[in-house]
Formats: structure tokens, sequence, C-alpha cells
């Protein structure tokens, strides 16, 4: 028995079976952050509200014209801050959302009453949120970066609009070792209600005052390894 065969020619109507592997792969993955070996994350911020909150760096509404410091978030200390010699400190990025015109300076010195350098400043109109998830631009690298001077860091936010402003802002900084061994293993709090300060372990995040009895709340980022 023979096979017939005949060949011939038809329209074609699509492109064949579809292939969401790469639409699948992108749903998948977003950019990110790593941190590298001896590099930890810091964060520095302020919130302002008539709201009471344990958290150390939420602070009564910022009046118009007046000036506050932000709040190392590992501690609640208010800027600036002493960095430990052998370490740099990296931009990286910037969060703002306030109800009110404001004016933030980044600042460095090497001492906490005269601030020598101002390195930057920028103007954000009031009720539009500002987000700059990478910031290229600052670095103590620059000028010293094997971290061999400690220097004093500063943030501040003025208040340029006419009302007593609401709102939070944050600068998450990558504080690197680059000439020494890594952080110590305990740091210095300070209370947000009575400013008593003592030493707790470096993990430490919920915080009951020994002075005044209240709790208060600040971070613990020696663990955040990547998101």
């Amino acid at each position: 028995m023979s096979i017939l065969e005949s060949t011939f020619t038809v329209a074609a109507r699509g492109i064949g079976k579809p292939d969401y592997s790469r639409e699948i792969s992108a749903g998948q993955f977003r950019p990110g952050l790593t941190l590298k070996y001896l590099q930890t994350l810091r964060p520095f911020l302020v919130g302002f509200s008539a709201v009471a909150s344990a958290f150390s760096w939420i602070k009564s509404p910022l009046a118009a014209g007046a000036t506050a410091h932000y709040v190392d978030g590992e501690t609640g200390l208010d800027l600036p801050v002493l960095t430990d010699k052998g370490y740099t400190l990296t931009l990286l990025s910037v969060g703002i959302s306030c109800n009110q015109d404001i004016e933030c300076w980044l600042s460095l010195g090497y001492s906490p009453f005269a601030i020598l350098r101002h390195l930057g400043a920028g103007h954000i109109a009031g009720g539009i949120p500002y987000y700059q998830p990478e910031v290229v631009g600052f670095t103590s690298a620059f000028f010293d970066p094997t971290g061999a001077t400690p220097f004093y860091f500063d943030l501040t936010v003025y208040n340029a609009g006419l009302a007593a402003m609401e709102g939070q802002l944050g600068m998450y900084m990558i504080y690197e070792a680059v000439g020494t061994s890594p952080r110590p293993i305990v740091k210095t709090v300070k209370c947000k209600w009575c400013g008593a300060t003592k030493e707790v372990p470096r993990e430490t995040t919920n915080i009951i005052c020994d002075e005044c009895g209240q709790l208060f709340i600040v971070l613990n980022t020696s663990r955040f390894r990547g998101t």
C-alpha cells in the first residue's frame, strides 16, 4: 500500500503558543539592596506628630521657622553623631513627606558645636512626597577613604512653611568598616521621654527607661543584609 503525500499552503492565523516566561521572571524579580561584609544600614529619621508615639524619632509638630535635628534610629540620640574611626558613611536613599515647605541640610565637621562644611541642602514643597531610592553625590570616602579621622555628621530640617509642621523624613546610609574591626556589641540609647541614657545590647529595640519607666523604641539594623 502506498502513502500519498501532498503539500499545500495555509494562511497564518497566529504566532504560536504565547511565551510568558519573561513576564513571570520579571514579576519574581525586583531591584533591591544587598549589603557587603562589614557594611551596616544606618537609618537617620525624624517625624513630627501631635499624636504621642513610643518611636524614638517622633517629635511634636515643628513650629514655623524652627529647625530640628534628625535622630539616629538605632539609639534615639539626636544628631550630630560622631562616627567611629575606620568607618565611612555613604548616602543611600532619601524619603520625605511633610505638610509644610522644608529645607534639609547635611553637614560635616570635627566638632558638634562648629559644623565646618555644609554639603547640601534641598527645598521641598509641602504636601508633595519626595523619594529618591538611589542617591549619588555623598560619601565620606571622597575625603577620607580609610576613615582615618572620626567626624561629626549632622542632618537638620527647617520648617519654611507658615504653620506647625507634621510629617516624616528619613535618610538611610551605609556604614562601612574600611580600616577597623566591626562595631561594638553595645550601644548607648536615649529615652525620648526624659532624656536619660544607658547602654544596651545592639540588638535591643523595645526599652523600658530606668528613670521614668516609660517605653521607647529604637531600631536594630545589625542583622539587615538585604531586601
